[in-house]
């Protein structure tokens, strides 16, 4: 739902897309655990790669050896905030302002 959402955040999931082309309207920042047991990263991997081949406006955030327990970590990163304030629904994915 571009019209409805600027951009979203996705922490350790997965999906089977049947609309792969309309979730690529969306900006995504994915993060994953390589570690992760309940979501495994190989699944995560061919997510990013489906969602790349359709040109989806993606950034990708993979953590070395940790499980599903990268909220701190994801939600800590100094670019999140920026990021997000910079999309506007129904517009490519932006980049934040230099500072």
């Amino acid at each position: 739902m571009p019209e409805k959402w600027a951009a979203a955040v996705v922490l350790e999931s997965y999906d089977n897309f049947t609309n792969e082309k309309g979730i690529a309207r969306v900006p995504l920042w994915l993060f994953q655990g390589d570690a992760d047991l309940t979501v495994p990263v190989d699944l995560v991997r061919t997510m990013v790669k489906q969602l790349r081949k359709v040109n989806a406006q993606l950034r990708y955030t993979e953590y070395h050896k940790m499980n599903d327990e990268i909220w701190d970590r994801a939600f800590g990163e100094p670019d999140l905030v920026p990021w997000v304030a910079a999309q506007k629904r129904g517009a490519a994915a932006a980049s934040p302002a230099a500072k």
